[in-house]
């Protein structure tokens, strides 16, 4: 209510809410007059703090502070950016985790200078209720609500592998996981600890595009599976479990033509590029649908 007074004007104005309305939203103004008077009283607050960030990090970079991009400008350097995105991915960290993490070949002296000085600069960029510590570790207020679209796409793909692929809700939730993808998780760095993450993400991305074609194959459209699984393969197209799928929905519309210059292209592309041939696997199950 303290941050959007229209709304307790437009409700105290509208004669069919009841008086328990107005009365709780009352109430809720004066709870917020008080704390704002603690807080002067005590000096709890030295800015003013963050209700929610949400951040983009798949082929695209930006952290937004309460619905406002915060500029490069504002972290004032780019470790102390860092440091925030790095606290959300890992989880809480101590001192000494940030320092082996972000200054391992620098002094006892100098990393302590330079954790300070980060951890301030990220706090005005951020707000200073974002990132907290306690009993020996720095973490992210979990009283802020915090979305990434990184950790949006594990949750959707955790919630589809327990669910069947002729469930319609399986597939929407693999549809939502491959669009959160547009393209490496955080581009612009290529520090030690983003790298794992970066192929992990990769990999969930395959795998969502894998469940939609999983699920059009259930449902009978085998040209829209066929679709998600090639897309999938512009990712990593030497997964050959991939492209086994592929043969299997070309057998399946009895497409034997398509089956067989599937298998050749194969062939090339793994004797080219790796100097291998197809698994045993690959080859038997063509020659199963050929005949």
């Amino acid at each position: 209510v303290f941050h959007s007074p229209l709304l307790h004007t437009f409700a105290t104005e509208q004669p069919w809410l009841s008086g328990l309305v107005r009365q709780e939203l009352s109430a809720l103004l004066d709870a917020q007059a008080k704390s704002i008077t603690s807080q002067r009283l005590y000096g709890a607050m030295t800015a003013q703090g963050t209700y929610n960030l949400r951040v983009l990090t798949l082929g695209q970079e930006s952290i937004e502070r309460d619905g406002k991009p915060i500029s490069m400008s504002d972290w004032r350097a780019t470790s102390a950016r860092e440091m925030f995105l790095y606290l959300l991915f890992n989880g809480a960290q101590t001192r000494e985790g940030f320092s082996l993490t972000f200054w391992p070949d620098s002094s006892v002296k100098q990393v302590r200078s330079n954790f300070h000085t980060t951890l301030y600069r990220a706090r005005q960029a951020l707000g200073e209720n974002v990132i907290v510590f306690y009993d020996d570790l720095y973490f992210i207020n979990p009283d802020v609500e915090c979305t990434a679209d990184a950790a949006e796409m594990k949750q959707l793909a955790a919630q589809a592998r327990l669910m069947p692929p002729r469930d319609a809700r399986t597939e929407d939730l693999w549809r939502h996981a491959a669009h959160l993808y547009r393209g490496d998780f955080l581009p612009s760095l290529d520090d030690d600890w983003v790298l794992p993450l970066r192929e992990q993400f990769q990999e969930l991305y395959i795998e969502a595009l894998v469940g939609v074609g999983a699920c059009a194959r259930a449902r009978g459209d085998l040209r829209e599976a066929v679709s998600a699984y090639k897309r999938a393969l512009r990712v990593d197209p030497y997964r050959e479990d991939i492209h086994r799928a592929i043969l299997t929905c070309y057998g399946q519309k009895g497409e034997k033509k398509k089956i067989a210059h599937h298998l050749q292209q194969l062939q090339e592309l793994l004797w080219q590029e790796l100097a291998v041939k197809p698994s045993a696997e690959t080859v038997a199950l063509a020659r199963s649908l050929l005949h």
